[in-house]
């Protein structure tokens, strides 16, 4: 499910796919206004820990997809549930914050 998010993403609003922590955490990242590009979007279970001012607990899937995609610049996780439902508003929220 997260992988179709993912793809889902991307073709909505542009952008690119791809997985971290060796094929287990799919992620996206989506085109902006001005030839820009937003960082890493991980996806999560809507159960798994995430919280950007908090430290994720070493050594889990989360935890090393988080270190990853961070070589690449930022990163941000967001659940199965809240794609499933608002991708539209999830977009809004991505381009809000990398302005």
């Amino acid at each position: 499910m997260a992988t179709r998010l993912a793809e889902d993403m991307k073709q909505r609003f542009g952008g690119e796919t791809r997985t971290f922590a060796d094929g287990t955490v799919p992620a996206f990242r989506l085109d902006l206004a001005g030839g820009k590009t937003s960082g890493w979007a991980l996806i999560a279970h809507p159960l798994w820990d995430w919280h950007d001012a908090e430290e994720l607990a070493p050594d889990t899937i989360l935890a090393n997809a988080e270190e990853e995609a961070s070589e690449e610049g930022s990163v941000d996780c967001w659940d199965t549930f809240n794609l499933a439902r608002r991708p539209v508003q999830v977009r809004e929220w991505i381009r809000d914050s990398t302005e």
